[in-house]
């Protein structure tokens, strides 16, 4: 996308003050197209976050990803049609406000798939609060801040440096990173033999980056490759846990750690009990709702719900229960409105909501959540 930025703000004439102001309507343009995204994604409220959190989308995606990065890896070409590229580069009005405006608005879709891995995520997040606002103010800072490279690029085109090895070798990093993402996308959803499957991969693929197999020279050439190796051996580990978890196998020596004593359960599984004694003693219901294909669900049960100080405040002042509103109590979902997960509800004895918070949040911000 640089020479068509190039292109479109004129950067052979003008000067710098020139190039930087094309450059930053450019920018405007594309944060407009942005900000329009992220109000949308608020008024799609919370059906948009738990949309994008299903296999159904998700494993696409990835799939997606995957063979961006193996364009990026050199298998194909993804190009603009040609005519479109004569259009932008050669036939467009390359030096006014309007043309550099429209073009901003054309280019922001098209950066998509270099932004996908954050602005999917930034996405979830405002379906998710479901404020319009807010969600276009930060759609509108995230198109300013994408914007900087343009800006540079517009203003400081005549000293970018010239294609060459270290192009290409970006290139392939940056499809390693692109390829990893494809497989951290769906880590929660795929079964663990197939995850493993997918970073060992991803670790192979790594390894031919860093130069595995090349001949290396000079002392960085041998750090690289010795990295590349370690990646090799990563990947074989792996490899052979990818085997033992999908045909139930032992191949490698199992640890010498004794297994912990397995704690108490603390949540339960029935609302209408976990209501009744709550009401009997006095306390909260702390209802966590979740999904067996949600991610953000499996971060929470992980992560949050283990922690120390958490734990202990639902001791103490709540009856915990868990409840699979999207299989096995859909009628509860619908009795709370309950349309993304997790979604976590604070009950009173009588089944009355306090307050609901959702999404994944980390031990400290649920833990203020509870104690609001």
């Amino acid at each position: 996308m640089i020479p068509i930025t190039m292109a479109i703000i004129g950067a052979k004439g003008g000067g710098k003050l020139k190039g930087f102001s094309l450059s930053l309507v450019l920018v405007l343009g594309m944060a407009v197209t942005y900000t329009v995204l992220g109000v949308v994604a608020a008024r799609s409220g919370a059906t948009f976050g738990a949309f994008a959190q299903k296999p159904a989308f998700l494993i696409p995606v990835s799939v997606l990803f995957a063979l961006f990065s193996l364009s990026l890896f050199g298998a194909f070409e993804i190009a603009l049609p040609q005519g479109l590229q004569s259009r932008l580069q050669g036939n467009g009005p390359r030096k006014g406000y309007l043309g550099a405006f429209i073009m901003g608005l054309v280019l922001g879709p098209l950066a998509a798939p270099c932004v996908g891995p954050i602005i999917g995520t930034v996405l979830v997040g405002i379906a998710q609060q479901g404020d319009a606002v807010r969600g276009g103010i930060q759609l509108f800072t995230f198109a300013l801040g994408m914007g900087v490279l343009f800006l540079v690029v517009g203003t400081f085109s005549a000293g970018l440096p010239r294609s060459g090895d270290w192009l290409t070798r970006f290139k392939y990093v940056m499809g390693l990173v692109v390829l990893g993402f494809a497989a951290w996308n769906v880590r929660l959803v795929v079964p663990e033999w197939a995850n493993y499957g997918m970073w060992f991969v991803t670790a192979l693929a790594g390894a031919a980056v860093f130069g595995a197999f090349e001949q290396a020279d000079g002392l960085t050439g041998q750090l690289r490759k010795g990295f590349a190796v370690a990646l090799v051996a990563l990947a074989a580990l792996l490899g052979l846990r990818a085997v033992e978890t999908g045909l139930d196998v032992k191949l490698l020596p199992a640890g010498g750690a004794v297994a912990a004593e397995k704690a108490p359960e603390l949540w339960g599984s029935d609302y209408e009990k976990a209501v009744a004694r709550a009401k009997a003693e006095k306390k909260l219901v702390l209802l966590d709702t979740f999904a067996v294909w949600c991610a953000q669900c499996k971060e929470l049960d992980e992560k949050t719900w283990p922690d120390p100080q958490v734990t202990a405040w639902i001791k103490d002042h709540a009856v915990p229960v868990k409840i699979d509103a999207d299989k096995d109590r859909p009628d509860l979902a619908k009795t709370l409105q309950i349309r993304s997960f997790p979604t976590v509800v604070l009950l009173d004895g009588e089944g009355r909501e306090v307050r609901r918070i959702l999404g994944y949040q980390k031990p400290a911000e649920m833990l203020a959540w509870l104690k609001q």
